[in-house]
């Protein structure tokens, strides 16, 4: 077990690391890159970061990103109103297994409590890794809700 763990709120200066991290996750969950060139990503998640509703959690072993946990505000009459989103999780392979992901819900529900939300929510990837993550998710106290879609939609 690492015990020198460093779990804290993003700053806007680490935007680029959140970037990085994230990028890691889609290409290793759905086989694409960001969809977007790194600086334009570095952009976009300093304007969500500013904008109130994406509060991204990074963790480091000693000065080394380790995983980051991207928590979203969302609304909803079946919430009671607002509640928090984990939007992105990831974990350094080199770090799995050490109790990191569930350290970082933790931190999560330290923000969902400080932002008065009564829940958070998560959706699985539709991967061969997707089981996995329920099983994580379950193990860390979430209960199903069925599954999540989405729609894109042109620009």
């Amino acid at each position: 077990m690492n015990d020198q763990w460093r779990i804290t709120r993003a700053t806007a200066d680490e935007a680029l690391i959140i970037v990085r991290l994230v990028s890691r996750l889609l290409t290793e969950v759905a086989a694409a890159p960001l969809p977007m060139p790194e600086d334009e990503a570095t952009e976009l998640c300093l304007a969500m970061m500013g904008g109130g509703n994406y509060f991204p959690i990074l963790a480091y072993s000693t000065a080394q990103p380790a995983g980051v946990l991207c928590l979203g505000r969302g609304q909803a009459l079946y919430a009671g109103g607002e509640f928090g989103i984990i939007e992105e999780l990831y974990i350094a392979p080199e770090f799995r297994g050490e109790g990191l992901g569930r350290r970082l819900i933790a931190h999560a529900e330290l923000v969902a409590k400080e932002k008065h939300w009564k829940r958070l929510e998560v959706g699985a990837p539709r991967s061969p890794r997707g089981d996995a993550a329920v099983l994580f998710y379950e193990n860390s106290g979430f209960t199903r809700l069925g599954p999540r879609l989405f729609k894109a939609l042109d620009e």
